[in-house]
């Protein structure tokens, strides 16, 4: 359910303010350093990485997609 939740999002014109949140959801599942608090979650492998890799950064206060969703 939540694959097809997320596939919803991808065609949904989020504002500014649910962007910055979705940025800082992805701060919680970082796998670089500074590592995340959700970064060593045991839930799925690979769960925490696909997170990080998919979900939006902010970048000197602009919200930008993840290079895995430019390219």
């Amino acid at each position: 359910m939540s694959i097809i939740s997320g596939l919803s999002l991808a065609f949904y014109n989020l504002s500014f303010k649910d962007k910055e949140n979705l940025s800082k959801l992805r701060g919680l599942f970082k796998t670089d350093r500074p590592k995340g608090k959700c970064s060593n979650l045991g839930i799925g492998r690979g769960l925490p990485t696909l997170a990080d890799h998919l979900l939006l950064r902010m970048k000197d206060g602009n919200v930008e997609d993840s290079p895995s969703i430019k390219n």
